[in-house]
């Protein structure tokens, strides 16, 4: 069952080219926020959002505290017409490559597919 934040996040509208990255302390990024003057959109890596969008601070800390964590979730990336569940392999700014997880879907398991940044509404956590 998806957390509240989860399921807002679902149908929170994502304005790729205007985000801004959110870093840890080494360097290393933990995500991008999305959004306007008031309120910012927690956003993976690869543009995904994480949870409802918040004051600046808010979003900010909420990547610190789950951005990179969020990536080991289960996730489910929309396949022909149906929700199957992935993994995520590989991500950054520009794609993210997820490997299908299904044991379902013995067709696809272990099967590696790429979706460009932002992912829309065909990734999603499960």
């Amino acid at each position: 069952m998806p957390s509240t934040d989860q399921a807002i996040a679902r149908t929170t509208p994502v304005n790729w080219q205007e985000h801004r990255p959110v870093h840890r302390e080494d360097g290393e990024l933990v995500g991008v926020i999305v959004g306007d003057s008031e309120l910012w959109s927690p956003c993976t890596v690869f543009g995904t959002a994480l949870a409802a969008p918040r004051p600046h601070d808010q979003a900010v800390d909420y990547l610190h505290a789950h951005g990179l964590s969020a990536l080991a979730d289960p996730w489910e990336l929309l396949h022909e017409g149906a929700w199957i569940n992935v993994s995520i392999v590989e991500a950054d700014p520009n794609r993210v490559t997820v490997q299908f997880a299904d044991y379902g879907r013995a067709d696809l398991f272990g099967q590696r597919h790429t979706l460009a940044a932002p992912a829309g509404e065909n990734l999603r956590r499960r």
